[in-house]
């Protein structure tokens, strides 16, 4: 069956839309020919740039589609821009925790820990908290104590004598743990905890467990916050993400964690113990199992936690705000994977803000990608100025880095290495610039001149 006339396009490199309308061919007498694809005529084509016809939210690459002059690095930005657009973001219903998280950080150059925690109301933990407990003010709690806790039984003062006469009785014989066996079963938890604190640890922590269940309300941050005081609370060695939630000591659903993490997390913070920070991972862990991936990223910022290749067994966090499992928005295939990118990236520039060296590893790739995609919408000098960014982070292909070589075999592969000087050569191929290949090669001529000239003057001096 013969094909009706269309439209030829095709895509080229730079975000290039080559497109040729076929025109009806004029007969020699003037007239028109036939119609069909015999009397068809190559017509003129047409070359468009893709920003210009299409706007760069209909692309994933913003959401606002009146500015393109965002497309920069973040670590190219002077720092007052930068804190504007990162203070602009933080304003956002969505995902505005982790915006605000980020500018936080910024304000620290780059940390979000300090040697006196959120004790010291000049501390990063002290804003992070005030933070956390201004996103909870809508959240109703419960109240932390039991409605049984503390109610008058029938008996129970002839009970309590009874068990004042038996704990006395086990303590003149020497028998502590029957003593605070018998105190924990009357209820008398201050005496348990008198008794017990001169028994082993075990001791201790269980009859604290007692108190705690008994007389506090599970779900509650007084309850969270009593456990890790008794060390009650004690979540699975660190290992690979474990999504089933099965090992969590979290996944009591009375937490109502999607709604009240954020005053667990605080009271954590507020109040922390040897082994905070793997409570908190922990919490994140299971923030992510149950889908809730912004507070998950959040837990993890705070704990400590490295952002790492997807492809890593130990990852928790690639990009800032999405999961690393979802192929679409670790792929940058996706706003949501976009925005991740872009979070991802501020926190890096406020890490260098600290440390002007400082660079995250991880992200190197996702920047390239990024710039890819910069180039196939026809922004190639936003597109290289990432090149640079990368190059300016990792030292790659830097003339005189000394950085290059150790931290290619440390951090880079040789296929994103590779795969960078390809990217860059094609885009300043169509810039008309040099690439850093062609400066290197250069450099090397020069240097390679220089060392003959010496070696000859020593040959004519000798």
């Amino acid at each position: 069956r013969p094909r009706p006339a269309h439209a030829i396009a095709s895509f080229g490199f730079g975000g290039k839309l080559s497109v040729m309308f076929p025109q009806q061919a004029a007969s020699l007498m003037g007239g028109p020919s036939s119609v069909g694809p015999a009397g068809l005529r190559r017509g003129p084509v047409v070359i468009h740039t893709l920003s210009y016809i299409l706007d760069a939210s209909d692309v994933a690459l913003s959401s606002d589609s009146s500015c393109q002059d965002q497309f920069q690095p973040m670590i190219a930005m002077d720092e007052t821009e930068a804190c504007r657009i990162i203070g602009e973001k933080a304003t956002t219903e969505n995902a505005g925790l982790l915006w605000n998280l980020i500018l936080i950080a910024a304000r620290w150059n780059g940390r979000l820990r300090s040697i006196n925690g959120a004790n010291d109301r000049n501390s990063p933990e002290f804003e992070i908290v005030s933070l956390l407990l201004d996103s909870g003010k809508a959240c109703a709690m419960p109240s932390p104590m039991k409605m049984s806790a503390g109610a008058e039984q029938p008996g129970r003062q002839d009970d309590a004598a009874a068990g004042f006469e038996d704990i006395q009785d086990y303590l003149i014989r020497g028998e502590r743990d029957e003593a605070v066996a018998r105190a924990v079963s009357c209820k008398n938890y201050a005496l348990a905890f008198l008794i017990a604190a001169m028994c082993d640890r075990e001791t201790y922590q269980a009859v604290a467990k007692e108190f705690i269940d008994d007389a506090l309300q599970g779900g509650t941050p007084l309850h969270t916050v009593s456990r890790i005081f008794s060390g009650s609370l004690n979540p699975p060695e660190i290992g690979q993400l474990d999504r089933s939630g099965v090992s969590s000591c979290w996944d009591d659903d009375s937490l109502n964690l999607p709604q009240t993490w954020h005053l667990h997390l605080a009271g954590i913070l507020s109040n922390r113990t040897t082994g905070w920070e793997h409570v908190i991972l922990n919490l994140g862990d299971r923030l992510l199992q149950l889908d809730e991936v912004c507070p998950a990223h959040f837990c993890y910022m705070v704990s400590g936690c490295t952002i790492t290749d997807p492809t890593h067994p130990m990852t928790r966090m690639s990009l800032v705000g999405c999961d690393h499992a979802v192929p679409h928005d670790i792929g940058l295939q996706s706003r949501q994977g976009i925005e991740s990118y872009e979070r991802t990236e501020a926190f890096e520039w406020a890490k260098r803000r600290g440390n002007p060296h400082a660079a995250i590893p991880a992200l190197q790739p996702f920047k390239l990608s990024y710039a890819k995609l910069l180039a196939d919408y026809g922004l190639l000098v936003p597109a290289k100025s990432y090149v640079d960014s990368i190059r300016t982070c990792t030292g790659l292909g830097v003339v005189g880095d000394e950085r290059e070589e150790a931290r290619k075999r440390r951090y880079y592969s040789e296929h994103f290495v590779e795969d960078l000087d390809i990217f860059e050569d094609r885009v300043c191929c169509v810039l008309g610039i040099l690439s850093s290949m062609e400066k290197r090669r250069e450099a090397e001529k020069k240097k390679g001149a220089v060392s003959r000239a010496l070696e000859n003057m020593s040959t004519v001096l000798s």
